[in-house]
Parts: C-alpha cells; sequence; structure tokens
C-alpha cells in the first residue's frame, strides 16, 4: 500500500469519525443507513441564452465500500428530514470518486424540498 493510499484512509476514517451524519440513501423501495460528511459544488452552466449560471449543490462524501450500489440520477438521500436528489446539471456525472483508489465518492444532489 503506498503512502498516499494509507493518507487517504486515514483521512476517510478521521472524517467519518469526527464529521460524519447518518444519511438515508434510497433507491425505488430499498434505503439504507450510511455514514456521510457534507459539502457542496458550484457547477457552472449556460443557459438557453448562451449565458453562465451558477448551480450550487448539496454533496455527500461517503466510504465507497459503504454503498450498497452505485448512485444513479433520481436516487435520493435523506438526512435531518430534508430531501435531496441525486443529480448534478449539464450531464454532468452525479458522482464522482474523492481519489484515486475509489475509497471515497462524493454524490452530488439537489435539495427538492423547502
Amino acid at each position: 500500500m503506498s503512502l498516499l493510499n494509507k493518507a487517504t484512509n486515514f483521512l476517510q476514517d478521521k472524517s467519518t469519525a469526527f464529521l460524519a451524519v447518518e444519511i438515508i440513501y434510497s433507491r425505488n423501495s430499498m434505503a439504507f443507513n450510511i455514514l456521510a460528511t457534507t459539502g457542496s459544488t458550484m457547477f457552472k452552466v449556460t443557459d438557453e441564452y448562451g449565458a453562465a449560471v451558477y448551480w450550487r449543490g448539496q454533496d455527500f462524501l461517503v466510504a465507497s465500500a459503504d454503498m450498497p450500489f452505485t448512485p444513479e440520477r433520481g436516487d435520493v438521500i435523506t438526512l435531518n428530514g430534508k430531501t435531496f436528489k441525486v443529480l448534478a446539471p449539464d450531464n454532468e456525472p452525479c458522482f464522482r470518486y474523492c481519489d484515486a483508489d475509489g475509497v471515497r465518492m462524493r454524490i452530488h444532489t439537489k435539495r427538492i424540498n423547502l
């Protein structure tokens, strides 16, 4: 195991231990409790008139090993009664791996209830 891989695993363990919140990850009738840390991503997209528009989404960072399946558009995350839909603008992927080894993933969402 490389030094960088050890550091990635160390940071994943520490962020889960000290920063994580419990979310409910749902797809159709399946739901799983998973620990995640929160973040956000700012996307720059172009509207139908060619103007730049900024779109901020809520992100959830989870250990890839904790995910029962690969995130897909339309999945739902619930946190403290707030509902978030897994998606990203302009055909961007709805999740990305945070590291080269895929230890942790960042899931992009948008809040759908206010």
